[in-house]
């Protein structure tokens, strides 16, 4: 039973599958549960904690990281591990505001960089105070920072790596200005400049570090305290977000003024642009199954 609960386990075996094949099973094995629920000790109630907006609840970053450590071949002379984070919401259904906004955990030393859930937050809209939201996870991770973790009877250190959160989900973390706003900039002082949005022309600026931040020099950037002032790097650990600062966020602009900008000098011809849209969607087959989205026309840019 031991060897079929695992094999369920490790390859995401769905639970009417999982029944189906018991029936089965017990033909020749009467021993067997009947139910795929009852083999992997399913909990009827999933004790989860109220919250302002919603519901959280806490899986531990302890076990993520034991479940990670189970898959790989450590060297024997590691005795740090190091811990990345990210925080973000997505919604769960078109038909419904409900969503999810996970606290996901990944072990650097991960080649497969298989993430592991640390806690998951559902509601209506994101968490209404990041104190309630956080709080659990902040006890568990001042832990695991102070106690370390055992694996196999070797004690090993933790360290945080970084957080990596898109702009809005580290402005909530941090408790800062949004990045459209004035005093918005994660990594500078300045103010920002209003032409028909903020901007940041300034480039000989002094810049905003851990202990500025932690002791809120600069008022405007702050809308209060984060709960994890005090122990994190609020500045070094929350590198900028490379997917959406230029892949959808510059690139897109420059392909939204080569496709459809004001000035015709600046435009891609027609024929131009069909002969790479063809060429795109060629790709199409040759895309590795690992990868979600497939390449798609530039007819779609707007999607």
């Amino acid at each position: 039973m031991t060897s079929l609960k695992y094999w369920a386990t490790s390859y995401s075996v769905s639970l009417v599958a999982l029944s189906s094949l018991l029936s089965i099973l017990r033909m020749f094995h009467p021993t067997l549960p009947k139910d795929g629920r009852t083999l992997l000790g399913t909990q009827r109630n999933v004790p989860t904690t109220n919250i302002q907006g919603g519901e959280y609840y806490h899986f531990g970053i302890v076990k993520g990281v034991l479940s990670r450590l189970a898959c790989l071949r450590l060297p024997t002379t590691m005795t740090t591990l190091k811990l990345q984070f990210n925080i973000d919401g997505l919604p769960l259904f078109k038909s419904s505001k409900l969503q999810f906004w996970p606290i996901l955990g990944c072990l650097k030393c991960d080649f497969t960089k298989s993430p592991f859930v640390v806690g998951i937050f559902c509601g209506l809209s994101k968490p209404k105070s990041v104190f309630e939201y956080l709080e659990q996870f902040f006890k568990d991770l001042k832990n695991v920072l102070s106690n370390g973790i055992i694996y196999n009877d070797k004690q090993f250190n933790v360290q945080i790596s970084s957080f990596i959160c898109d702009a809005p989900a580290r402005a909530f973390i941090k408790q800062t200005k949004s990045f459209n706003g004035y005093s918005g900039c994660d990594k500078c002082f300045q103010e920002g400049v209003w032409r028909n949005k903020i901007t940041y022309p300034e480039t000989e600026v002094r810049l905003r570090t851990d202990s500025s931040f932690s002791d809120m020099v600069d008022e405007g950037h702050h809308i209060g305290k984060s709960p994890l002032s005090g122990l994190v790097k609020m500045v070094s650990m929350f590198p900028a977000d490379y997917m959406h600062l230029c892949c959808l966020g510059v690139t897109r602009k420059l392909l939204n003024i080569w496709l459809k900008g004001k000035h015709l000098a600046t435009r891609v011809p027609s024929q131009t642009v069909e002969v790479i849209s063809d060429k795109l969607l060629k790709l199409r087959s040759y895309t590795p199954c690992e990868f979600n989205r497939k390449p798609r026309g530039l007819s779609e840019i707007d999607r």
